[in-house]
């Protein structure tokens, strides 16, 4: 509960080699004729030697593979155990380290060393019970050991155990009387025991020795427990307090400053946030680092322009190579790619030596500008044949070959598994080839390697969204937004769009504040505001979400708050103040496709076909493949019966918009109409690869499958999605039809009733409703259902509800 307290880390296992005991006798043995049974031998010292070496140089990866080959000869070498557990460990994979982690910790040598480093990975997969007794197992040989005291702590607060973990604190109080983590384990079980004063009393009283000790540093990290610890405890006017006296005696400790800003922060309190690195930056003007952090802060809530400020002073005060890279990083993330150039190109004339990293960051910026050659003449003056092959391989992404840039960033990534960038560039080369697997695996390599420097963590947010994984995505949305400060809001859309779908509203309202803070003059936090109103009041509460931004319908950059402003005016039959609206925009705009459109819609929803016809002809004069337009125009030949040209305007829609799914929805649906089942079945599926989330597509080939009586599970899976999407009459009452199918009258009974609440005397769904109450034994009300049903005459199953009914009557 009191995680908060433990920002500042945990001790952590070392992994350096320990001392060796072993030579005299290995020589022994030698003498014995025992050598090669023990392991002893110069091969394995080698090998060992060599894996050293690679994992001292950060290639865990890399290490691996002859690890392997050398304990499938020497299963019980306890370094090799010990080094491939490190090694899987460190790149990603705990659960699989767990095993020979456990066979070190069992040697002597490595009883400690591995010990640890298991107990560790046992905590972060929180199997907490098991970590405490590898805990445990340490302190068996060294029981003074703080970093297994201070973890076996942690885990056992972790799994409700706040007496022991305060025994744990208080063993490690009496070897360091003084140690900030130890108070903070002891603070957070004594919280945990519902002892708040005695807690507070214990922190209150480590900061004031430590402020009279005369250590500045530790009398801030001990001030700053003490603001973590009254926010912990919600008092919010305690830690505002606290976190300010400490900011103006101790304006320059690092960790302080970044608890305080994230507190004020947390309480919309910006301009403290942003004072307290105003006020660092005055104390120590020459640190650019405190300089890049105010620019941060000041673009993560919005002032873009007030961060580009700080960062074109920076360079104009000091004029070096850093402080023009962070100007570059900045550009780069709003998008202005020449500036960004130019910024970068700055810093590598003011460098006495330039990295191979930074040739490799212009390289990318100039393929991004589409200065192929350029690009390619870095590529060919570096030495470094990693950096070469990923700068050829970024080239071939974007001449859109993305098998061959696969191929060329894999011989990169070979020579160089550890760069994010280039992970990345891997991970868009494997979605461009179709392999949607490969590219999960190296975006999460990417963040595993750095989470800053790629959108990969938005990558992988956007491919759990599209697999309907929405606890994943919204995860790895919320990582990127934590991580990448300047970044558009697409993160914060699939976050609050998966909390939507998950009924967490609670969430996804916090998460579009935020957004709503950090661009209150960009219509996207609005849009998607409204969207969480829809479904939670509808459309009255949508539109006064809208109308709140208070933005002008008559500017392009505003078009989809007009649409949506129009759809929720329609729902509140206002259709002809929507189509005032929609016209003054479109006067005002009149080469522009859009408004014709849209005004062409409105039009054809008040039954105006000939005037909507005319509209939709304007907006295809001013573009041809404007793609709306001619799904339009298909959905009129639709309605006119005409299947071939509906099929033609939405093939055309298609080509012209190919990642669009409603448009192949539309396809598909003009081949259910037609009854080709075959065709409109396919084209459902090719619209949920294009979009997971499309209700109808999930819903239609629900319907499809089950009307069929085949593959029952999957049309329960794809309508169970829809309703989850949208529980709408529609998705319901195909879920329903579904459960009725499948046999699972029950089920299907609750689901249909739930669909009749939303759409009162809909007699195909008190039909169906009927049938699932006669199957499942509940004959009166069935019988009850199905007359009320057919008091509508000549609905679609009229004449199967009468069926249904005389069978009943002669049951």
């Amino acid at each position: 509960m009191f995680e908060i307290f433990f920002s500042s880390g945990s001790p952590s296992p070392r992994t350096s080699r320990p001392v060796r005991r072993g030579r005299r006798t290995c020589l022994l043995l030698l003498l014995l004729g025992a050598w090669a049974a023990l392991g002893c031998g110069p091969n394995t010292q080698n090998q060992l030697a060599e894996i050293r070496a690679l994992q001292e140089a950060g290639q865990f990866d890399a290490s691996i593979s002859p690890l392997r080959r050398l304990l499938s000869r020497e299963s019980q070498s306890p370094e090799a155990n010990f080094r491939l557990g490190l090694a899987l460990q460190q790149s990603g994979r705990p659960s699989l380290a767990v095993f020979p982690l456990q066979k070190a910790a069992a040697s002597d040598a490595y009883s400690v060393q591995a010990g640890l480093l298991l107990a560790s990975t046992l905590a972060s997969s929180q199997s907490y019970q098991e970590s405490i007794r590898a805990y445990d197992r340490v302190l068996e040989s060294e029981p003074e050991n703080i970093a297994a005291l201070f973890g076996r702590g942690r885990s056992q607060l972790a799994i409700g155990r706040p007496a022991e973990a305060l025994e744990s604190s208080q063993q490690l109080l009496i070897l360091r009387p003084d140690d900030q983590l130890a108070i903070v384990l002891q603070g957070s079980a004594l919280l945990d025991l519902d002892r708040p004063e005695e807690a507070e009393a214990a922190l209150v009283g480590v900061f004031e020795r430590a402020a009279a000790a005369n250590d500045p540093n530790d009398a801030a990290r001990k001030c700053g427990a003490l603001g973590l610890f009254y926010r912990s405890q919600d008092n919010h006017k305690g830690a505002g307090e606290t976190f300010s006296r400490c900011i103006a005696e101790y304006p320059l400790n690092a960790q302080l400053r970044q608890h305080a800003s994230d507190f004020f922060l947390a309480r919309a309190n910006n301009e403290r946030a942003i004072g307290v690195w105003r006020t660092a930056v005055a104390a120590k003007p020459e640190d650019l680092a405190l300089r890049a952090k105010l620019a941060e802060i000041l673009a993560s809530v919005g002032s873009r322009a007030k961060a580009l400020e700080v960062l074109e002073e920076s360079v104009e005060l000091f004029d070096s190579p850093q402080a023009w890279r962070m100007l570059a990083g900045y550009q780069r993330s709003q998008g202005n790619l020449v500036a960004a150039r130019e910024a970068l190109e700055a810093s590598l004339e003011r460098s006495r030596t330039i990295a191979p990293s930074l040739q490799f960051t212009l390289a990318d910026l100039l393929i991004e500008e589409g200065n192929y050659a350029r690009a390619a003449e870095i590529a060919d003056g570096l030495e470094e044949l990693s950096y070469r092959a990923m700068i050829r391989g970024a080239i071939l992404l974007r001449q859109n070959k993305p098998a061959e840039a696969l191929e060329m960033l894999d011989t990169g990534l070979k020579l160089y598994p550890n760069n994010a960038g280039a992970r990345y560039l891997a991970g868009q080369a494997a979605l461009g080839a179709g392999d949607k697997e490969r590219a999960l695996a190296e975006f999460r390599e990417a963040i595993r390697v750095s989470e800053t420097e790629t959108d990969a963590a938005l990558r992988l947010a956007e491919l759990h969204f599209q697999k309907g994984e929405y606890l994943n995505a919204r995860q790895f949305a919320n990582r990127h937004i934590a991580k990448r400060i300047y970044s558009e809001p697409d993160a914060h859309v699939v976050s609050a769009r998966s909390s939507i779908i998950l009924g967490d509203y609670e969430a996804a309202e916090s998460t579009l504040n935020a957004l709503r803070q950090n661009s209150p003059t960009q219509p996207t936090a609005y849009l998607e505001f409204a969207e969480l109103e829809r479904r939670k009041s509808g459309p009255e509460a949508a539109l006064a979400v809208l109308r709140e931004g208070g933005f002008d319908l008559a500017q392009l950059e505003n078009e989809a708050v007009l649409r949506a402003v129009a759809q929720d005016m329609l729902s509140l039959d206002q259709g002809a103040a929507a189509l005032e609206l929609v016209t003054k925009a479109a006067n005002a705009n009149p080469e522009l496709p859009t408004y014709h459109d849209l005004r062409g819609r409105l039009l054809l929803e008040a039954g105006q076909t000939g005037e909507a016809e005319r509209e939709f002809s304007l907006a295809l004069d001013r573009d041809s493949e404007f793609a709306p337009s001619l799904e339009a125009r298909g959905t009129l030949a639709l309605r006119a019966g005409d299947f071939a040209q509906a099929r033609a305007q939405y093939d055309l829609a298609a080509q012209a918009d190919p990642d669009n799914a409603q448009y192949v929805y539309l396809k598909a649906q003009t081949e259910y109409l037609q009854s080709n089942l075959q065709s409109a079945a396919e084209l459902f599926g090719q619209a949920l690869e294009l979009d997971s989330a499309h209700v109808g597509a999930h819903n239609d080939l629900a319907w499809l499958m089950a009307s069929a009586g085949r593959d029952l599970e999957s049309a329960l899976n794809h309508a169970a999605q829809a309703a989850r999407l949208d529980p709408n009459a529609d998705t319901l009452d195909t879920l329903g039809f579904v459960y009725l199918q499948l046999g699972d009258f029950k089920e299907a009974v609750g689901v249909f009733s739930k669909a009749l609440e939303i759409r009162p005397n809909s007699p195909s769904i008190e039909f169906r409703l009927g049938r699932a109450l006669s199957e499942s034994g509940d004959q009166e009300a069935a019988r009850e259902m199905l007359n009320k049903a057919l008091e509508t005459p000549n609905f679609p199953e009229s004449e199967d509800a009468r069926a249904e009914l005389a069978k009943l009557q002669r049951s």
